[in-house]
């Protein structure tokens, strides 16, 4: 996607460019309220998840996350160890045996790419959950601002959004993924993420691992996954939200 196009030959806006456009509007919500998961609660302690989206935890406001150090964190330079609660540690599987699924209700989510290059990537997402009788309704939208990937890690800042500005964002954007999640899915005493695809990548299952960074440079796979997809780029969200000549490759999974 090209946001920004003129009359002469389109010209490939960098990272410095997405950031500088980007970062006046993280200013302006870095005040949003935010919870981070605890051993308890079954989730990653690398997960920061919108407040409206979990049940109520202890708040805290983020400033100190979003505005200065954004551009010291997606410009790729070192990241001293204060950051490392805005690094993702995680591991890819094709999931060979989806009966691991069995009753288990996923989350739908919808998320469009806005823009993506040299592994940089700027992602809306909508959630949507079930409820007691039986329907899904909206439980949490979110802006995530991605790095490139180095090693195991990526590293990662979301922002909460309200309902009708995601939307808003999402219908801007051909770029779009479409999938069910179900979380956490408990194996060999690790909280596994399972992501079952839909529309463009129907019939894709990926097994996501997030973690410590020894947890993951030590996981041991569980025996219903297969083929470890963590360091190959056709199985980036960004790239599967792109149609490939002919539709899906079916032979990737």
């Amino acid at each position: 996607m090209q946001p920004i196009t003129h009359d002469r030959a389109p010209q490939p806006i960098r990272p410095s460019h997405w950031m500088a456009m980007a970062l006046p509007w993280a200013r302006a919500r870095s005040q949003a309220v935010w919870w981070r998961p605890t051993a308890q609660s079954g989730l990653s302690a690398n997960s920061s998840v919108p407040v409206d989206a979990r049940r109520p935890r202890p708040w805290k406001s983020v400033p100190s996350l979003v505005g200065g150090r954004l551009w010291h964190l997606l410009a790729g330079g070192a990241v001293p160890d204060s950051l490392d609660p805005l690094r993702e540690y995680e591991r890819k599987f094709l999931v060979t045996d989806t009966a691991i699924l069995k009753g288990s209700v996923g989350e739908e989510i919808r998320q469009g790419y806005l823009w993506a290059e040299a592994g940089f990537a700027m992602r809306v997402r909508i959630v949507r959950a079930q409820g007691e009788d039986g329907a899904f309704y909206h439980s949490g939208a979110n802006l995530t601002l991605k790095g490139p990937r180095v090693g195991l890690a990526r590293q990662e800042i979301e922002m909460p959004l309200e309902e009708a500005e995601a939307e808003a964002l999402l219908s801007s954007t051909s770029r779009i993924v479409i999938k069910e999640r179900h979380q956490p899915i408990v194996s060999e005493g690790r909280a596994w993420i399972v992501d079952v695809f839909h529309g463009l990548n129907d019939g894709l299952v990926v097994a996501e691992y997030e973690g410590s960074r020894q947890a993951v440079e030590q996981l041991k796979p569980p025996w219903w996954v297969g083929q470890e997809v963590t360091f190959d780029p056709a199985y980036a969200n960004e790239n599967l939200a792109v149609e490939q000549p002919g539709g899906f490759d079916h032979d990737r999974r």
